[in-house]
């Protein structure tokens, strides 16, 4: 059956992995990101084999205009929302969280933090009510050093939080919210994450092969 699922910040390695896999199952997307001409090649890229409905928007998340304007579109185009899928690719400039500006802070919690409830709760209307439909948190590291004492753990946890708060309501909708999480194998171990995992797993989850009975956090190695 063909759906429709968001996918933000769909320009990263991943969101274009992602919105392949989902378009060759004959899916529409709607993919935004912060590059308008970016967005329109991937656009074209699955025009190229793809009969499904593609749309793009330019999307920063913490502003609200963004997603109404996304809002307009669903409306008008597609029957609903199957899905959002937010990949949330944490840069900071400081490996020592105890450094970190209060400006860097604001403005990390605000675009992934604030900027994901801004979505859930503008696009609320828009999603299907079914056990079928989700929303999908993916947070991964820009480079290496994020993982190192950073503001990484910290956003990871503010996404855990807020998906167990916004799993507690849309539960009585039948809605389902997931937080996956890359994470090194040991503390000490080198950058690799993997995103063979980390599709497998969005997959799974879409295919209902994976529950979310605990609100816990999928750990990405």
């Amino acid at each position: 059956m063909k759906k429709t699922y968001i996918i933000t910040d769909a320009l990263t390695a991943i969101g274009q992995r992602l919105a392949h896999e989902l378009a060759k199952r004959g899916h529409n997307l709607i993919l935004s990101g912060n590059d308008y001409n970016e967005l329109e090649a991937l656009h074209n890229e699955l025009k190229s084999y793809s009969d499904a409905h593609h749309e793009v928007f330019l999307l920063e998340q913490a502003k609200e205009i963004d997603w109404l304007n996304m809002v307009d579109k669903i409306d008008s185009t597609y029957d609903g929302l199957n899905g959002v899928i937010f990949i949330h690719s944490i840069e900071t400039e400081d490996n020592d969280v105890y450094n970190v500006s209060y400006d860097e802070f604001t403005e990390v919690m605000n675009e992934h933090v604030w900027g994901t409830y801004l979505g859930v709760r503008t696009l609320r209307n828009q999603l299907i009510e079914t056990k079928e439909t989700k929303i999908i948190n993916l947070v991964e590291p820009v480079r290496e050093e994020t993982f190192e004492h950073n503001l990484y753990y910290a956003v990871t946890g503010a996404i855990e939080g807020l998906t167990h708060a916004i799993q507690s309501e849309l539960r009585k909708e039948d809605l389902n919210v997931y937080t996956l999480s890359y994470r090194p194998t040991e503390r000490d171990a080198s950058f690799n994450p993997n995103d063979d995992n980390a599709l497998g797993t969005i997959f799974k989850i879409l295919d209902d092969e994976i529950s979310n009975d605990n609100n816990e956090t999928i750990i990405i190695h």
